[in-house]
């Protein structure tokens, strides 16, 4: 038999399922080619370590028990959260209420020290404007009129 046959039909060999008279002709060419003989000797260790993997057993209840581990571990880490978490959003809130706080002060402050500058006095303002603002009754015509004459009667 030539190593191309030999090869298509090692798995076969190995697993016990050639018939008697190709398995010792495979077996004859095994002794005398030295590459075949590694290959056989590969799918033989390949086959031993998926035997060792079929006689370990799994454990039905392990993801049961796994899962419950991390409910356990998310109850628990809520049940901590959840006292603290008012607090935590009291230290979340606080820089943001000072700095609005300090925002409306300063803003305060610059409107307190600007008012006096920008205010008016009865004696700063001329009188012509502030008596044609005040003194003219804008209701004596219509609307249209008083804009259409820009207030001048």
């Amino acid at each position: 038999m030539n190593c191309n046959k030999t090869r298509q039909n090692l798995i076969f060999l190995a697993e016990g399922n050639l018939s008697p008279e190709l398995a010792s002709v495979a077996n004859a060419h095994l002794v005398h080619c030295e590459k075949c003989s590694h290959m056989y000797q590969e799918i033989l260790q390949t086959l031993a370590v998926i035997e060792t993997d079929k006689l370990l057993k799994i454990d039905p209840w392990f993801a049961g028990r796994v899962e419950q581990q991390f409910i356990n571990l998310r109850t628990k880490r809520k049940s901590g959260i959840f006292e603290l978490k008012p607090v935590f959003h009291l230290i979340r809130i606080l820089p943001v209420a000072a700095s609005l706080a300090i925002a409306l002060w300063v803003g305060i402050l610059i409107g307190t020290e600007l008012s006096p500058q920008l205010s008016f006095g009865e004696d700063e303002i001329d009188a012509g404007v502030y008596y044609d603002l005040v003194a003219e009754d804008i209701y004596d015509g219509s609307f249209e009129e008083f804009f259409l004459t820009n207030g001048d009667n």
